[in-house]
């Protein structure tokens, strides 16, 4: 089933660090003695770097490339769950999580060695961060990711469920396994600059927080159905819509086109709403600027999946 893209109106803005940055990462990765498989799904067609640099269009050549690791771990972690064989020497769920939290939480301190190279990816990964953006920003983006962590290790049973499961229902939880929570704090530090720590507590920042990630987790849904409807899980918008409410195929996916198109007019009624606010004072410019610092990520999760190849299918099978 071809798909209509999904239309953005931010503006297309590609970092132009991204040919020196692709060379750092191909070297890097090639040298860490990954498996044949995960090496193959974060190289080539999947343009990892080219989507970094359209979602960090003004991060430097070493952030950047921090920025690209972080996407290879996630595409190495989604892959591994969606082809699990049983048979082919792969670790145990609980074996991989505690793996990923020991990394996250003692990668300074710790030096053991792990048999699966992914481990290596990943704590190469954190010492770029921390090395780019700060311990502040590291250190947060660690207690994400534990928290997507905490929702993977609850997906399996989930999955079993979720055709009894609302389309909002499925979104909040959604948005912790696909690891939007962490995205949300890379997009401030790399294009904020900054923390914003003044508006940690506040509700137009948390309403801000939840649009985006809505786009991000739907936007991946549907331009991922072809794949997934064929190998993978019931973790999909579109499966949720037609087990749930009945829509046939082409209305779940209209249906999520349609949400995706309502998420990016959400965040402009919430920027122009910040404008015409009076009593919000300095904290305006704040909020706009946070605003700012996720589009990129939204034109890239709009546009990004149709430059790679990683979401088509071949007469093969999934690439």
């Amino acid at each position: 089933m071809t798909l209509q893209p999904i239309e953005c109106p931010y503006g297309r803005r590609l970092n132009p660090r991204a040919a020196e940055a692709e060379a750092d990462y191909k070297a890097l990765v090639e040298s860490l003695g990954l498996a044949p498989r995960d090496l193959a799904v974060i190289s080539g067609h999947s343009l990892i770097v080219g989507a970094a640099a359209l979602v960090y269009p003004d991060a430097d050549r070493e952030t950047l490339l921090a920025a690209a690791l972080w996407t290879a771990c996630l595409i190495v972690n989604d892959d591994r769950w969606d082809y699990l064989t049983g048979v082919d020497g792969r670790l145990t769920p609980g074996e991989w999580f505690d793996g990923v939290t020991e990394v996250v939480d003692h990668w300074r301190t710790s030096t053991r060695t792990h048999e699966d190279r992914f481990f290596a990816l990943l704590r190469i990964t954190m010492e770029s961060l921390d090395k780019t953006l700060g311990p502040v920003a590291s250190e947060e983006i660690g207690t994400e990711i534990n928290r997507s962590i905490a929702t993977m290790k609850w997906e399996g049973v989930w999955n079993e469920f979720t055709g009894n499961a609302s389309l909002p229902a499925y979104l909040s939880f959604r948005r912790g396994y696909s690891t939007m929570d962490v995205q949300i704090v890379l997009d401030k530090w790399i294009n904020g600059g900054r923390g914003f720590a003044s508006l940690r507590d506040d509700p137009i920042r948390r309403a801000i927080d939840d649009v985006v990630v809505r786009f991000g987790c739907l936007s991946n849904d549907y331009y991922s159905w072809e794949r997934e409807k064929k190998a993978v899980d019931k973790s999909n918008a579109v499966k949720v819509l037609m087990d749930h409410d009945g829509y046939d195929e082409r209305a779940a996916l209209s249906r999520v086109h349609a949400d995706c198109v309502q998420a990016m007019v959400d965040l402009d009624s919430i920027e122009a709403a910040v404008k015409l606010s009076a009593h919000l004072g300095d904290q305006a410019r704040e909020l706009l600027d946070y605003i700012a610092s996720h589009r990129p990520l939204i034109y890239a999760a709009a546009t990004w999946p149709i430059e790679t190849s990683r979401y088509r299918t071949t007469p093969e099978g999934v690439l």
